[in-house]
């Protein structure tokens, strides 16, 4: 879906009051011509440590991790906004061009090595299951996704109302009857999907466009957004805990807008918002929850007893170290 871009001036006149003037410990990124959308991403994998580690720590030098290693060491020991052209050019994302911040999430990932098991972070095991009405026979479809789509159309949504919503039974009747094998004909079953794994790091895409009319149109309601979110499990009934540190949100409509990071710091528990080349620090921060208009793709960290740490320097190879070494002058 494309977006042209807005007034970037804008956005920033509606937020100044909430931030500080630009924090000076973390380095934005260039605009390279309406890519808001993929700095907005790149911040958000950026901050995460278990995805800095992998990338920073790999001896893969093939594209595209060769050129997000490259981006990330000079995000951390820089002294101004790299550039994101060379990994734009391996990538084929051209300049000029707004995209969709989820297509290109899934793109990015897509295109880093398997064997590096990056997508383990982030791979929902999604299960779909269907169970005829008549003889209970069950046919169970794995639908292994990277980020979780959930409808935000109903009066008032919340996230949380958003999950169940989505894992809530159809009935499957009339028209829509299944075949079933076992019966060896058209059944009323009940629909129904399940998680059977959860990652480490759980992407929730929140649906703000819809058909209509015979096209697009954006949901611009708000929706509330929790701090912490339980997802069930079908065969753990305590589910899953999951806390929010991560947030790319949409400013605009359908044809014109901008992408902006909001995203809380692993290493001194502050919420910063990314913009572009402008970091700056957010007075509001998220408590328990927050009601938004704008959240758009949501990132959240399964609950544990030790707190993520980013690689330091002295555990980095040594090629890597001396590129550090050569940056940081």
């Amino acid at each position: 879906m494309n977006i042209s871009s807005i007034p970037v001036t804008e956005y920033r006149m509606q937020t100044q009051q909430s931030c500080t003037i630009d924090d000076k410990r973390y380095l934005g990124l260039q605009n390279e011509g309406s890519t808001c959308y993929l700095n907005s991403l790149l911040q958000c994998l950026y901050m995460t440590p278990d995805f800095f580690n992998s990338i920073v720590r790999t001896d893969e030098m093939g594209e595209p991790v060769s050129e997000l290693q490259n981006l990330f060491i000079n995000m951390k020991y820089g002294h101004s906004p790299p550039s994101t052209k060379k990994l734009m050019d391996c990538l084929r994302i051209q300049s000029g061009k707004q995209q969709d911040v989820e297509e290109h999430f899934r793109i990015l990932i897509s295109n880093i090595p398997e064997d590096m098991r990056v997508r383990e972070m982030f791979i929902i095991q999604m299960v779909n299951s269907i169970i005829c009405q008549e003889c209970q026979e069950e046919d169970i479809i794995p639908n292994p996704m990277l980020t979780l789509p959930v409808s935000i159309q109903k009066p008032q949504p919340s996230v949380g109302e958003a999950v169940q919503d989505f894992l809530k039974p159809n009935v499957l009747c009339g028209d829509n009857q299944c075949y079933c094998i076992k019966c060896k004909s058209k059944q009323d079953a009940i629909s129904c999907n399940y998680f059977a794994a959860l990652p480490q790091i759980l992407v929730i895409h929140l649906k703000r466009y819809e058909i209509f009319s015979g096209g697009f149109r954006k949901i611009n309601q708000s929706v509330d957004v929790p701090n912490t979110l339980n997802i069930p499990m079908k065969n753990n009934s305590d589910g899953c805990d999951y806390k929010l540190f991560a947030l790319c949100h949409h400013y605009g409509g359908l044809k014109s807008g901008h992408y902006t990071s909001e995203i809380k710091s692993f290493v001194d528990d502050q919420w910063y918002i990314f913009d572009d080349t402008h970091v700056t620090m957010s007075h509001s921060g998220i408590s328990n929850e927050k009601s938004s208009d704008t959240a758009y793709l949501l990132m959240y960290y399964k609950e544990q007893p030790y707190k993520p740490m980013f690689l330091e320097k002295e555990h980095l190879s040594r090629e890597l170290q001396s590129r550090i070494l050569r940056i940081s002058k």
